[in-house]
């Protein structure tokens, strides 16, 4: 996490600076950039996701667009 803390601290002080330099994130990236801008005090939750499946529930006139 340091290192990510440095390289966004480089990337901020760059684009401050007039010049260009792109941060972008997705998925666990957009996760980490969001845990970064927030000086890493962002609160989650840990869910318990045992045992969710769910029977698929296939709906006749959803059928042509799928």
């Amino acid at each position: 996490m340091r290192k990510v803390k440095k390289i966004l601290a480089l990337a901020v002080k760059q684009n401050s600076n007039g010049s260009k330099f792109p941060v972008w994130g997705t998925c666990l990236g957009c996760e980490i950039l969001v845990y970064a801008f927030s000086d890493f005090k962002f609160r989650h939750l840990l869910i318990n996701t045992e045992n969710t499946n769910k029977k698929i529930e296939w709906s006749p006139e959803t059928f042509p667009n799928s």
